[in-house]
């Protein structure tokens, strides 16, 4: 038998409160369109702590997680865009050469 003593560790996280400069951090956008798209149901509401706006880590992660991924182009897409942009640029070169 052994006499080795084991702690239990808590089972459950208490959740994050992140203020407003740490959440701008993560969101790209305004202050303002925050606050909008809180109103609109579109963003997770703040909770007000110590008479600041806070909002729950989680649930802010949970959101940027549900964004949907950025689409990208067709590599044909990508190579016609090349292609025009080295012509603009070889018509430029031409005119101010002229």
């Amino acid at each position: 038998m052994s006499n080795t003593i084991v702690a239990e560790l808590p089972t459950t996280v208490a959740p994050r409160l992140i203020d407003k400069a740490e959440l701008l951090r993560r969101i790209p956008v305004s202050f303002p369109t925050i606050w909008k798209m809180m109103r609109e149901g579109k963003f997770p509401n703040s909770r007000l702590a110590g008479g600041k706006a806070m909002w729950f880590e989680n649930e802010v992660d949970d959101w940027i997680r549900s964004l949907p991924p950025k689409k990208l182009k067709p590599a044909d897409a990508q190579q016609q865009n090349a292609a025009r942009a080295r012509a603009a640029k070889t018509r430029m070169r031409a005119k101010a050469g002229a």
